[in-house]
Protein backbone atom coordinates (compact mmCIF):
# COMPACT_ATOMS: atom_id res chain seq x y z
CA UNK A 1 0.00 0.00 0.00
CA UNK A 2 1.37 3.27 -0.92
CA UNK A 3 0.89 6.22 1.64
CA UNK A 4 0.58 9.89 0.54
CA UNK A 5 3.85 12.23 -0.24
CA UNK A 6 6.16 9.04 0.55
CA UNK A 7 7.70 7.75 -2.82
CA UNK A 8 7.99 3.66 -2.24
CA UNK A 9 10.82 3.51 -4.90
CA UNK A 10 13.64 6.47 -4.81
CA UNK A 11 14.20 7.40 -7.86
CA UNK A 12 17.89 8.06 -6.89
CA UNK A 13 19.88 6.30 -4.76
CA UNK A 14 23.62 5.51 -3.71
CA UNK A 15 23.44 2.71 -1.63
CA UNK A 16 26.79 2.02 0.59
CA UNK A 17 27.65 -0.55 3.25
CA UNK A 18 28.48 1.16 6.60
CA UNK A 19 31.01 -1.46 6.70
CA UNK A 20 32.75 -1.12 3.88
CA UNK A 21 33.97 2.81 4.69
CA UNK A 22 36.89 4.07 6.33
CA UNK A 23 36.84 5.28 9.79
CA UNK A 24 37.85 9.41 8.32
CA UNK A 25 34.80 8.95 5.59
CA UNK A 26 35.00 8.99 1.74
CA UNK A 27 34.45 11.26 -0.65
CA UNK A 28 31.47 11.20 -2.94
CA UNK A 29 30.44 13.13 -6.57
CA UNK A 30 27.09 11.93 -7.18
CA UNK A 31 25.64 12.35 -10.37
CA UNK A 32 22.62 10.77 -11.97
CA UNK A 33 21.74 9.90 -15.28
CA UNK A 34 19.71 12.18 -17.51
CA UNK A 35 16.97 9.60 -16.60
CA UNK A 36 17.54 10.08 -13.09
CA UNK A 37 17.10 13.63 -13.58
CA UNK A 38 13.77 13.33 -15.44
CA UNK A 39 12.19 11.34 -12.80
CA UNK A 40 13.61 13.37 -10.19
CA UNK A 41 11.88 16.23 -11.91
CA UNK A 42 8.80 14.75 -12.30
CA UNK A 43 8.81 13.47 -9.09
CA UNK A 44 9.34 17.13 -7.59
CA UNK A 45 6.85 18.65 -9.96
CA UNK A 46 8.98 20.93 -11.73
CA UNK A 47 9.87 20.88 -16.01
CA UNK A 48 13.13 19.30 -15.47
CA UNK A 49 16.45 18.99 -13.81
CA UNK A 50 19.05 20.13 -16.50
CA UNK A 51 22.08 19.98 -13.63
CA UNK A 52 22.60 17.91 -10.63
CA UNK A 53 25.49 16.97 -8.84
CA UNK A 54 26.28 15.80 -4.86
CA UNK A 55 29.56 16.37 -3.69
CA UNK A 56 29.98 14.45 0.15
CA UNK A 57 31.70 13.24 2.76
CA UNK A 58 29.73 10.22 4.25
CA UNK A 59 31.67 8.89 7.64
CA UNK A 60 30.40 6.00 10.08
CA UNK A 61 28.73 7.58 13.08
CA UNK A 62 29.36 4.70 15.30
CA UNK A 63 25.92 3.88 15.79
CA UNK A 64 25.62 1.63 12.84
CA UNK A 65 24.80 4.92 10.72
CA UNK A 66 26.54 7.45 9.10
CA UNK A 67 26.74 11.54 8.81
CA UNK A 68 26.56 12.99 5.55
CA UNK A 69 27.93 16.03 5.11
CA UNK A 70 28.19 18.24 1.68
CA UNK A 71 27.42 20.21 -1.06
CA UNK A 72 24.37 20.31 -4.32
CA UNK A 73 24.49 22.03 -7.35
CA UNK A 74 21.46 21.82 -9.34
CA UNK A 75 19.53 23.88 -12.34
CA UNK A 76 16.04 23.85 -11.60
CA UNK A 77 13.73 24.21 -14.64
CA UNK A 78 10.36 25.86 -13.64
CA UNK A 79 7.47 28.08 -15.01
CA UNK A 80 6.92 31.18 -14.07
CA UNK A 81 3.56 32.10 -12.13
CA UNK A 82 3.01 35.28 -13.81
CA UNK A 83 4.02 34.34 -17.66
CA UNK A 84 4.08 30.87 -17.58
CA UNK A 85 7.78 31.21 -19.60
CA UNK A 86 9.93 28.59 -18.24
CA UNK A 87 13.31 29.95 -16.56
CA UNK A 88 16.15 28.26 -14.81
CA UNK A 89 17.10 28.38 -11.28
CA UNK A 90 20.71 27.50 -9.84
CA UNK A 91 20.63 25.72 -6.76
CA UNK A 92 24.07 25.70 -4.19
CA UNK A 93 23.06 23.91 -1.06
CA UNK A 94 24.40 22.42 1.92
CA UNK A 95 23.75 19.50 2.57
Amino acid sequence: MKQEGIAQDPVWSHPLAVSDLPPEGMLLKLVPSEDQRAALSRYVDVLALPALVADVRVTPDGKGGVTLEGNLLATVRQSCLVSLEPFDNAVNERI
